[in-house]
């Protein structure tokens, strides 16, 4: 009888498409639509690329089970990093034109 959850090594290649979209997109506004990213949006892609080299690596290295649970707490840091700075971006987007501080 076959699992009906995929192989920790699918939903390792499975999130690495999801960040490598992530960037594809970012990278399609900031070069096609002329949209430069500012502080922020910089920072969020670097919690984007870290966790993709994570999710990569443990793609690749194929863990037992506590590996698995190493990368996964490394991949989920490295993307609360990036959610924590994108909840402030939001914020700072969000508060009154006369309010806005700099973004960086």
């Amino acid at each position: 009888m076959s699992s009906l959850i995929p192989a920790p090594r699918q939903l390792n290649l499975l999130a690495l498409l999801a960040c490598i979209a992530a960037m594809a997109g970012a990278l399609y506004l900031q070069h096609v639509d002329g949209l430069e990213p500012c502080p922020l949006c910089i920072f969020q892609r670097i919690g984007v690329i870290a966790a993709a080299l994570i999710l990569l690596i443990a793609a690749l290295h194929g863990p037992g089970r506590i590996g698995v649970r190493v990368y996964g707490v490394l991949t989920g840091l490295a993307a609360i990093a990036g959610g924590a700075v994108s909840i402030r971006h939001i914020w700072l987007q969000n508060l009154p034109p006369d309010q806005v501080p700099a973004c960086g």
